[in-house]
């Protein structure tokens, strides 16, 4: 364990989520499970592409989606990505969650935490559950997965702890189950390590 590890391990241990944390760092194709299974299993709005391009182009934000949707299946993503951007100038939710697991995972776009926190927060400020769960553990697994928070300070690290656990809550008491399921995993690593100790 390097020495930056441990000591976000200690800062996270003085907000009771040691034990969570160490086990909360999970691996990015994890993390965006459940974009990538809506991304690909959910049917989409209507099954021919040349009908779906053409509701895109006239402006209709789920014709959109979806047309991104097809081309991501179809690993078309420079345009998916472009359709993905015009749904999210008009406001879409589900769009600026999938670009932000997009810039998560590094998938169609290059892998950048910030452009993915950035687009989670448009879609967590609407109220998106989803967007709530994956922005919230971001800020929890942050120091594990972010390269750009190699230099941040013991203040900020508790700071965006704080933020990520309370967006956990918030969501998880709105009767969202991934994150309800997420902090029953974090409270029982938490109390196994705490008996663990001498």
């Amino acid at each position: 364990m390097t020495a930056r590890t441990r000591a976000i391990v200690l800062l996270l241990a003085g907000l009771g989520l040691a034990a969570g944390a160490a086990h909360a760092a999970p691996a990015p194709a994890a993390a965006a499970s459940d974009a990538m299974s809506w991304l690909f299993k959910q049917p989409l709005g209507h099954p021919d592409a040349t009908r779906l391009k053409h509701d895109a182009e006239d402006g209709q934000v789920a014709a959109q989606l979806d047309y991104a949707r097809y081309l991501l299946r179809h690993q078309q993503d420079a345009a998916a990505v472009s359709w993905l951007t015009q749904a999210n100038q008009q406001g879409d939710a589900r769009a600026q969650y999938l670009l932000g697991m997009l810039y998560l995972r590094g998938r169609a776009v290059a892998q950048d935490f910030e452009q993915a926190r950035y687009f989670l927060g448009k879609a967590a400020d609407q109220g998106y559950a989803a967007a709530q769960y994956r922005l919230g553990r971001l800020l929890l697994d942050g120091p594990f997965v972010d390269p750009g928070l190699e230099n941040a300070s013991a203040a900020q690290l508790q700071q965006a702890t704080q933020r990520g656990m309370a967006m956990l809550h918030r969501v998880a008491a709105a009767g969202y189950a991934p994150a309800r399921t997420a902090l029953q995993q974090d409270a029982s690593a938490s109390r196994g390590g705490a008996q663990a100790a001498p």
